[in-house]
């Protein structure tokens, strides 16, 4: 996950819904905390 040190603001916003999403559809759950964390 290390190019999301290169994204700016909104696309931290972006990838995070974008792998929310992706979680979603597969049944997980992934926390702001815990995204956050491994940004």
């Amino acid at each position: 996950m290390d190019w999301l040190h290169n994204c700016g603001e909104a696309d931290m916003e972006f990838a995070y819904r974008l792998i929310q999403e992706i979680y979603r559809r597969s049944g997980s759950t992934l926390n702001r905390e815990e995204y956050e964390a491994n940004a």
